[in-house]
């Protein structure tokens, strides 16, 4: 199945998931793995507008796909449309596309590739204290393992040091630590959207982009 039909045969997150647990990883051998990487600056849709540029830097070492991206490379995207709440439709959010990466050290080229989880800037990491367990929630199908779901648990999560534990397989939908929402590929250009009912569509600095890359057509 091709990743175009899966993303379509895959739901497409509601609502914020604050979950933070491990994952039997269900990734096949011709898939491309996620690749991650980091916004520095925030992404605000008050300074957005369709065809703004967004840069981001690759936060693990990748390749796949004919290229090869080093820690710190450049993968870059733009905006290709932009909704501002109203009275009359609440719902604030901005399309993600990316559309070039600085493949195999090389300048940046043509790189297609789809925005499917989100991951907040770690900011439960403290001093002291306590952490508050996320809540039990249903996760979306995987990105390669079918339609099928698993229900988290927090049975994992450390209380003494306030840190979290990341999933070891990202999840189409996936969204943690940031109260905005995804909706996978069902933008503009085939874009994902960033969206909020109840304030401005919003990603703060380091936040992390879970990308699925555009996999080759097979040769007939």
């Amino acid at each position: 199945m091709s990743r175009h039909q899966l993303l379509h045969r895959l739901f497409a997150v509601g609502a914020p998931l604050f979950i933070a647990i491990p994952f039997v990883s269900a990734q096949t051998p011709s898939s491309p793995p996620p690749l991650l990487v980091n916004i520095t600056l925030p992404l605000d849709i008050s300074h957005l507008k369709i065809g703004s540029q967004i840069r981001t830097h690759v936060a693990a070492a990748w390749n796949a796909s004919g290229c090869q991206l080093p820690l710190g490379a450049l993968v870059q995207g733009h905006v290709s449309n932009v909704q501002k709440k109203s009275k009359a439709d609440p719902q604030s959010a901005f399309t993600i596309v990316i559309d070039s990466a600085e493949c195999n050290h090389g300048k940046l080229e043509p790189f297609k590739a789809t925005l499917i989880a989100l991951l907040g800037p770690d900011t439960l990491t403290s001093p002291g204290g306590m952490g508050k367990a996320p809540p039990l929630t249903d996760v979306p199908a995987s990105i390669s393992g079918g339609l099928r779901s698993a229900e988290g648990t927090a049975s994992n999560y450390t209380y003494a040091n306030r840190t979290r534990s990341l999933p070891s397989e990202w999840k189409i939908g996936m969204v943690i630590d940031t109260p905005m929402n995804l909706t996978v590929g069902k933008g503009a250009e085939g874009g994902s959207v960033i969206w909020s009912t109840t304030t401005d569509a919003r990603l703060e600095g380091q936040t992390t982009l879970i990308l699925l890359a555009d996999t080759p057509a097979p040769t007939p």
